[in-house]
Order: C-alpha cells, then sequence, then structure tokens
C-alpha cells in the first residue's frame, strides 16, 4: 500500500512524474508512518528517478530514446517496488537489474546533455 503513489506516478513515464517519484520515495524514506522493511527500495527508485529527470530536464527528449529509457528501466524500477517487502535476497537481485538497466540505458541519456 505504501508503494501506491510511486507505482501510480510511475504510470506516466514523464518528467514531472520521475521528479514526483523521487520526492515520493524520499518523503517514504524519511517521513513513514511506520518502519519499511527495506528502506532501499524506496530510495533506489528515488534515486533513479530523479537521476533521469535531472538528464531530461530543460533539454528536447526525443522520442525514440524516451521510449528505450522507459523500456529498460520502469520494469525494473516496478519489480523493486513489487520486492519491497520481500527478502532480502529478492530486493536485491532487482535493485541490481535496476542498475545494470540504468547502466544499460546511460548511452540514451548523456547525449541529451
Amino acid at each position: 500500500m505504501r508503494y501506491d503513489a510511486i507505482r501510480s506516478a510511475l504510470e506516466d513515464f514523464c518528467l514531472a512524474n520521475l521528479y514526483l517519484v523521487a520526492r515520493l520515495g524520499y518523503e517514504l524514506v524519511l517521513n513513514s508512518d511506520s518502519p519499511l522493511r527495506h528502506p532501499a527500495a524506496a530510495f533506489v527508485i528515488a534515486a533513479t528517478a530523479q537521476q533521469i529527470a535531472t538528464h531530461w530536464d530543460g533539454v528536447p527528449v526525443p522520442d525514440d530514446s524516451a521510449s528505450v529509457i522507459e523500456a529498460h528501466l520502469k520494469p525494473k524500477m516496478l519489480a523493486v517496488l513489487d520486492s519491497a517487502d520481500s527478502d532480502s535476497e529478492t530486493l536485491l537481485e532487482a535493485i541490481n537489474e535496476l542498475a545494470r538497466a540504468y547502466a544499460d540505458a546511460t548511452s540514451f541519456l548523456k547525449p541529451l546533455r
């Protein structure tokens, strides 16, 4: 339930929503009413969204680059959310997969700057 707002914001993978995901993730880590089993999940999602948004902010993003980035990263971000309340090994694997996907997608982010 705690991750529903992040999941909802990821439905439209755009600049404003990526900043929203970052804000929601950081707030969840810092201000959760109940302890998170794995706060790293929300933190990693927030940091990833913030990095993408920073690359996209203020520059025109070609549709094909945005589509590739979304296709690479969105499923991995959702997998981290899906693993946020599971065992540590499952979450760690999801985080590693997200990190690998981010590394793969950076070639589509760097030319934007």
